[in-house]
């Protein structure tokens, strides 16, 4: 459990980094009594292009299966796990470990790839980054 004492400092510090923030962005944090927080009030042209180049795990899941524990830990080298994916189906393109769309495997060279078949709106992909 945390003091008082700890958390109030915390904060201030959050708040000092908000208020430099600001500052080198040339913003003013915009207090919220509510709460008795800071939010940082970024021109929208300048928060979407700095959302833009955030960077989000892409995954491409092959296959997906749920076994009990004891099971998994008998797992050695060499042990095969069986799917109930077919091996010519689509992959699934994950964002955020939501699917956002599928497509198939292929060959970059000496690297693998995946050729999107489907892909869900702008909107949608944009929509599996938020809370759940």
């Amino acid at each position: 459990m945390f003091s008082q004492d700890e958390i109030d400092t915390v904060l201030n510090d959050a708040q000092q980094a908000v208020t430099r923030l600001a500052q080198d962005i040339g913003t003013e944090p915009e207090a919220h009594e509510a709460r008795g927080t800071a939010a940082l009030t970024v021109p929208a042209s300048s928060r979407a292009a700095r959302i833009a180049r955030l960077r989000v795990p892409v995954l491409v899941r092959v296959a997906e299966r749920r076994m009990p524990l004891d099971e998994v830990l008998k797992m050695t080298p060499g042990t095969i796990l069986e799917f109930e994916r077919s091996v010519d189906s689509e992959l699934d393109l994950l964002v955020n470990n939501e699917k956002i769309g599928s497509g198939v495997a292929v060959k970059v060279n000496e690297r693998f790839g995946l050729r999107i078949n489907r892909i869900g709106s702008a909107a949608q992909r944009v929509q599996t980054l938020g809370p759940h």
